[in-house]
């Protein structure tokens, strides 16, 4: 019994020439227009050689079929260890990931607890700063304001007589899904009804 990885790779081999020849031969009938002639005799000739090669593969994995049945076997067996060993190793980095992400949290509370009472602090005091550049603290507390852009639920249902059409001219498994780009309505110096810009203020420390 041949080695089937040996006859594996003879196959392809075997495939990839049949294919080759085959394309050649199929180029040079069109050129020629179909006629016969030594060169288009010899890669027939190849050809039939080729396929009585597959013949003789194939042949050889139905004789010995039990033999490969447990080498592919074997090798399906040696799969499912190795996918077991990798589902381990997931469900030992998921229990890493759990745990570095729970101190994450921890921290992420704390600096949040402090940013709450600096922001009350602020509003207690009526300053929108503490420390600077000019004062002797080693630290800027302030408040950076910025801009958002909120939009109703239901602010594109003016548009959906054109969705519509536009659906109706496309082939049925073609989906349209539209959103608003929050970043260009910003930008717009007058916002469509149903958009509004929201100031938001946020405690920096640096």
């Amino acid at each position: 019994m041949e080695n089937f990885y040996t006859l594996s790779d003879k196959f392809a081999s075997i495939s990839e020439t049949y294919d080759k020849l085959s394309a050649e031969l199929d180029e040079i009938y069109s050129e020629n227009g179909g006629e016969v002639t030594e060169d288009t005799t010899e890669r027939e000739r190849l050809l039939e050689e080729m396929n009585e090669l597959k013949e003789q593969c194939v042949r050889e994995i139905v004789d010995n079929s039990d033999a490969y049945a447990e080498i592919a076997l074997n090798k399906r067996a040696q799969q499912e260890v190795a996918e077991a060993e990798m589902k381990a190793v997931k469900e030992q980095q998921r229990k890493v990931l759990d745990t570095l992400q729970a101190r994450v949290n921890k921290y992420e509370r704390a600096y949040k607890f402090w940013l709450e009472n600096f922001d009350a602090a602020m509003r207690v005091a009526e300053c929108s700063k503490i420390g600077g550049a000019k004062t002797d603290k080693k630290h800027s507390v302030w408040y950076q304001t910025t801009t958002s852009v909120e939009v109703a639920d239901n602010i594109l249902e003016r548009y959906d007589e054109v969705i519509s059409e536009l659906a109706a001219k496309l082939p049925e498994w073609v989906t349209i899904q539209v959103s608003v780009n929050k970043t260009k309505l910003k930008a717009q110096e007058v916002l469509p009804e149903g958009a509004v810009k929201i100031e938001n203020k946020t405690v920096r420390i640096k």
